[in-house]
């Protein structure tokens, strides 16, 4: 197993975050274990084809994934150290400035 895949799979192994005595909050976390490491691996994979790293929109558009599950996920591994910022910029199609995320 790669140490990517490794990384990913400790991620996956966290429980996801819910509302502690909250039953609703913690189905729904649950719900969510298996899909987050998929999303983990997409976005892993993606930025291996991508070493001059890419924003979150450029991920968001061409992984075909939703914002609000993108940017949490990118979060988690960014502190999983899986990821990180570049030091670079990329314009986004509003024009304004955006961190490119690159692979450690």
């Amino acid at each position: 197993m790669g140490a990517f895949s490794r990384m990913a799979l400790e991620l996956a192994e966290r429980e996801p975050p819910h509302q502690a005595g909250n039953a609703p909050s913690a189905a729904a976390a649950a719900s969510i274990k298996s899909v987050r490491t998929s999303i983990h691996q997409q976005i892993i994979t993606y930025l291996m084809s991508k070493p001059n790293g890419a924003t979150d929109q450029m991920m968001q558009d061409d992984i075909g994934i939703e914002p609000n599950t993108q940017r949490p996920r990118r979060r988690e591994l960014q502190e999983g150290n899986i990821i990180k910022d570049s030091g670079r910029t990329a314009a986004t199609r509003s024009g304004r400035k955006a961190t490119l995320w690159v692979l450690v």
